[in-house]
């Protein structure tokens, strides 16, 4: 078998794959995560890129899905949250809706051991279905312990 023929039944089989995400209830269409670690004052910071992509094909999926958890702990510091929903409208458009008000609360949940583990809940707004969710943000942590 020619390489070209081994390259397009990959390509044929990605545009199955993908057809086929449609069918699911929820997916996400991108997650991506990139950490950079450099040295300021002596000491080494880690910054981790967080961008996430959410898509909502029905009813169930905007009920099951509908918040995400940010998880962290005080060694490290939330930055540059940033949170929006695109939504359908009847004329095909988008409708954007920035969201900035967030749930901070202890992840520990009632645990009897201490935790200094934090949470931010964060309910995507204006939901229908085939509605999109965008989240992007940065862990900084000052305090590496390798």
């Amino acid at each position: 078998m020619k390489t070209g023929s081994i390259l397009l039944i990959l390509f044929f089989l990605d545009l199955v794959q993908l057809s086929a995400m449609d069918k699911y209830s929820a997916y996400i269409m991108l997650y991506s995560q990139e950490t950079t670690i450099e040295l300021k004052d002596n000491r080494l910071i880690s910054k981790t890129d967080y961008k996430i992509n959410f898509k909502f094909n029905d009813e169930k999926s905007l009920k099951l899905y509908r918040s995400y958890p940010i998880s962290y702990s005080h060694f490290d510091k939330l930055e540059n949250l940033e949170v929006y929903t695109k939504n359908p409208t009847s004329n095909g458009k988008f409708k954007k809706i920035e969201i900035k008000d967030f749930k901070k609360s202890n992840a520990s949940r009632g645990s009897i051991f201490y935790s200094d583990q934090v949470e931010i809940d964060i309910d995507f707004l204006g939901l229908v279905v085939g509605s999109e969710a965008y989240i992007s943000y940065t862990m900084t942590t000052e305090e590496l312990h390798f």
